[in-house]
């Protein structure tokens, strides 16, 4: 838990697991829902979830293999990409609605199908190998901007941490959503990363 203006806010619970169907894990929190909704449904892979005041929040993957022996002068042998994403869902409901002539008004006379949409509200990339990372725009966007938006992040970034599981993970110190780069470099620091010594201008983080 941490302190706002408000009071105590509790940290959403995360659960990382073994990677599954994006579809399929939503399919078990929305087992009445007709159809999921989301871009390339057959790519993304779920590894994590978290609750979030009630709802679940999904963290899902999309890797590809590729070689990118020379990223902007980080000369790692990384050999594949992935591109993460946080999914919110929005269950979007179908009603019935009848006009009652005597009252004047519409009354409720049944339900149809349940439709979810998978909405991103933010994202991280990251190319990796063996030995290394390389992890960037890791960010929420405005719809994800909560009271504690930064605290939420600092949990997403630590489960792409652990899926990426390589010893060594890099980082530019610059992000636009946040207000400064000051600003930015404190939030890598309370995640552990500090200027490398050898690369000039990244940042890193020696994963245990």
């Amino acid at each position: 838990m941490f302190m706002t203006m408000g009071g105590v806010i509790p940290m959403p619970k995360s659960q990382l697991f073994e990677a599954v169907p994006l579809l399929k894990m939503v399919k078990v929190d929305f087992p009445d829902a007709s159809e999921l909704l989301v871009e390339f449904p057959d790519k993304w892979v779920a590894i994590a979830r978290l609750t979030d005041e009630n709802e679940p929040l999904y963290v899902a993957v999309w890797t590809e293999k590729e070689h990118n022996p020379d990223f902007h002068g980080l000369k790692l042998g990384l050999t594949h990409y992935s591109l993460v994403r946080f999914f919110q869902p929005f269950p979007m409901p179908s009603v019935y609605v009848a006009w009652n002539t005597q009252k004047g008004v519409g009354e409720v006379i049944g339900h149809g199908d349940l439709q979810v949409r998978l909405h991103a509200i933010g994202q991280a990339q990251a190319w990796h190998g063996q030995d290394a990372a390389v992890l960037w725009e890791c960010y929420l966007n405005e719809t994800g901007h909560k009271g504690y938006w930064q605290k939420l992040l600092h949990q997403l970034w630590l489960l792409v941490e652990r899926y990426l599981n390589v010893p060594k993970i890099y980082t530019l110190p610059r992000e636009p959503v946040f207000k400064s780069d000051e600003e930015y470099r404190r939030f890598l620091t309370s995640l552990g990363y500090q200027p490398d010594r050898e690369a000039q201008g990244w940042w890193s983080k020696e994963v245990d």
